[in-house]
């Protein structure tokens, strides 16, 4: 019998607790109060294309709206003493602008001013950066070993980080697989999952990361590659493009990757996207890229 007493016990204390609905229940009103609308601007542009893109939306200014799209703004792209006004709004809804190739602009200050009906104009600016001199490029095919003892592929880059600067890089590769082999074969472009400890704590494509290992100085990166679509020939190509950055962009990638880590995490601290924007939020970069093509042996 003195074994049954404390299930007893328990089973009464559950009752007498479901008996009670509602009595550690309670309800609090609270008002959040109103934001005013500003506009949202995602404007990641690479230097050496023909074309630039820009996407403009706004804020709401509570929970219970959506985001609109903005349709009448009116963009001033200025870098050194050309401006760039022509921005046209395509199906897709990005404000687009042709013969835009800036590359030969490295190192200058570039600024983007958004004005719309009825918001507050937005303004930014960065400094393009300087692409480093590439000195080496190689991949291997099954030339590096991973954690877990598995063979897997290595890409070498060797580069002169420029001095008395702060540089941001990505890097990212990719090579043709083989998908129909017939009168005209068909290749699909796969991506190559990348990984270095040393530079970034998580991989990815583009893999991300700055120079403060090697800051001002000639580097050797040895980073490891997953290639879990292997190629269905003996040799061929991979596609290496190696990317600079604006230091904003590089804050803005990170923390990105802070507001992923703390979504739906109950534990996690808020997490803000970084913005460069005045009276407004969203982020404005221009990037530069510099591809190579190296041969490689899958045998």
């Amino acid at each position: 019998m003195k074994r049954i007493a404390p299930f007893f016990c328990l089973a009464v204390g559950f009752m007498l607790l479901s008996s009670c609905e509602g009595l550690f229940e309670t309800s609090v009103d609270y008002e959040v109060p109103q934001q005013t609308p500003v506009l949202a601007t995602t404007a990641i542009i690479p230097a050496n294309y023909d074309t630039a893109g820009i996407f403009i939306s706004h804020t709401t200014p509570d929970l219970h709206s959506f985001p609109g799209i903005i349709h009448d703004a009116r963009i001033t792209l200025q870098i050194g003493d050309q401006p760039y006004t022509d921005w046209q709004q395509d199906n897709d809804l990005l404000y687009k602008i042709t013969a835009f190739n800036v590359s030969d602009h490295q190192g200058e200050i570039a600024s983007l001013r958004i004005e719309a009906n009825d918001f507050t104009t937005v303004y930014s600016e960065i400094q393009i950066p300087t692409l480093p001199k590439i000195r080496e490029i190689t991949y291997g095919f099954h030339q590096a070993i991973s954690d877990d003892g598995t063979r897997i592929d290595q890409l070498k880059l060797k580069l002169d980080d420029p001095v008395d600067e702060e540089n941001f890089y990505g890097l990212q590769a990719f090579y043709s697989r083989l998908r129909f082999r017939d009168t005209t074969n068909m290749f699909d472009t796969v991506r190559v999952f990348l990984e270095a400890d040393e530079l970034v704590t998580e991989g990815g494509s583009p893999l991300f990361f700055s120079d403060a290992t090697f800051n001002g100085r000639q580097a050797e990166l040895r980073i490891r590659a997953y290639n879990y679509n292997p190629p269905s020939r003996d040799s061929g190509q991979v596609i290496v493009q190696v990317l600079t950055f604006p230091k904003d962009y590089y804050l803005y990638l990170k923390s990105v990757e802070v507001f992923n880590n703390a979504d739906g995490n109950p534990f996690a601290e808020p997490a803000d996207l970084y913005s460069n924007f005045e009276n407004g939020t969203g982020i404005f970069s221009i990037y530069q890229v510099d591809e190579h093509i190296v041969d490689v042996d899958f045998e």
